[in-house]
């Protein structure tokens, strides 16, 4: 459940353990202080639109571009995307897609999928923007890497191991021609100064993308991203590993935390 933590301002008075609950929630929650009821209620407001912005309206990721999709509607192999762009030259980027060659990579809130642009429709608005109708065929889900066991540790705990180090910075034993490490998904967030709502959106696609990768169907199980902090961001992700053979038993689910770089 998404939460947020509105502090009366000044906070004096209050013992060790109340300091602690405090610290420890700004840690992993966006706060904020009040000085009376009357801007409580506004802060209260104010994050309560931010929150239903990020659920209603999700980020997606197409090719080199990336941008708030009002809907997404996947119908076997084809996936349609609308959403209304603010921005001319983001809008001509995905207008220039269907007479690009190749594929592209397409990752949204449901799904990851190696695409061709196949139309893109068009309508200006009195406000200068300009609704966009994306379609896109699906030529091939995007390669699942194979998993392997290393020097004793299983499939997922390898895959664990490799996305700690890529997220988290930790050191990556037990590496095998390469095979138990990866590029951070999140790194090309860094330092571009993107508004939280943005941040969170786009970090939880990126995310979910790699975990598609392994086969994680659905991604993420749970995704907390804490509020910026001088040192980073605490990211906390849990995921269903894959069953893998028809007779184990489903297997638990996993979590990591830690600190990622400044988004």
């Amino acid at each position: 459940m998404r939460m947020a933590l509105f502090v009366r301002d000044p906070f004096d008075g209050a013992d060790g353990q109340q300091r602690n609950f405090v610290g420890g929630i700004r840690a992993r929650y966006t706060t904020a202080s009040c000085t009376d009821t009357a801007q409580l209620g506004q802060r209260v407001e104010e994050r309560l639109r931010v929150m239903a912005a990020e659920s209603l309206t999700p980020w997606v990721a197409l090719g080199e571009t990336a941008f708030r999709a009002s809907s997404t509607r996947n119908s076997g192999e084809t996936v349609m995307v609308r959403a209304t762009s603010r921005s001319s030259r983001v809008a001509e980027l995905i207008k220039s897609l269907p007479d690009a060659r190749g594929e592209v990579a397409y990752a949204g809130p449901h799904e990851s999928a190696l695409v061709r642009v196949t139309d893109v429709s068009t309508e200006a608005t009195s406000t200068g923007s300009q609704n966009l109708e994306i379609t896109m065929r699906s030529t091939s889900r995007q390669q699942h890497s194979t998993p392997m066991s290393i020097n004793g540790m299983s499939a997922d705990d390898v895959f664990e191991k490799a996305l700690r180090g890529a997220l988290f910075g930790e050191p990556v034993e037990n590496s095998f021609w390469g095979l138990a490490t990866m590029e951070d998904p999140l790194e090309i967030l860094w330092g571009r100064n993107l508004p939280d709502a943005v941040a969170r959106s786009l970090a939880h696609a990126l995310t979910n993308e790699v975990l598609r990768h392994q086969d994680i169907k659905g991604g993420s199980s749970t995704f907390t991203l804490g509020p910026p902090k001088a040192n980073g961001r605490l990211l906390e992700i849990s995921w269903f590993p894959p069953r893998r053979y028809a007779n184990e038993p489903a297997p638990a689910e996993r979590t990591l935390a830690g600190t990622v770089a400044p988004i």
